[in-house]
């Protein structure tokens, strides 16, 4: 399902409501769930848990299905701390604004088990410039061990 595809409550097409709300505006909406969360969100099972402007947290308590034997799957965590980088440069953003990952680099730490519980996905950017950002992201539990640590490259479109 395409972007185009998901709707807004309104039935108005999530790529045409994001032409008219600030990133943060729309980053906000995704935290509320006035605006449906990606296929992938929902798969993975993370909610928004702090947004600000050029800050977010995701939290997530995974799933079996995300684990790779007995720890959880590397692909899992960089599907995790990507969206939270992602969204955390949206939270900058204009009106119409858009954000695509170039570059996403990942230093596993540690790997997470069934028993670990929720995690926490926070993501700060570094700088936003004209056409590209970077931004960093750790992936850490609730008493604060991190198991992995991202920065990654964003284009920027205005």
């Amino acid at each position: 399902m395409t972007d185009s595809k998901r709707l807004a409550s309104n039935d108005t097409p999530l790529t045409e409501l994001r032409k008219t709300m600030s990133g943060l505006e729309y980053v906000e909406a995704l935290r509320d769930q006035r605006i449906p969360l990606a296929p992938m969100a929902k798969t993975i099972g993370y909610q928004f848990m702090e947004v600000r402007k050029g800050r977010v947290t995701l939290a997530v308590t995974p799933g079996s299905h995300l684990f790779n034997n007995w720890t959880l799957h590397g692909g899992a965590m960089a599907t995790i701390l990507d969206s939270a980088m992602s969204a955390a440069v949206n939270s900058e953003m204009p009106v119409g604004a858009r954000c695509r990952t170039l570059e996403l680099k990942i230093n596993y730490l540690d790997g997470p088990t069934a028993d670990t519980g929720e995690l926490f996905a926070r993501a700060g950017t570094i700088q936003v410039r004209n056409r590209i950002a970077l931004v960093q992201g750790k992936l850490e539990d609730a008493e604060g061990n991190l198991y992995a640590h991202a920065t990654a490259t964003f284009s920027v479109k205005r």
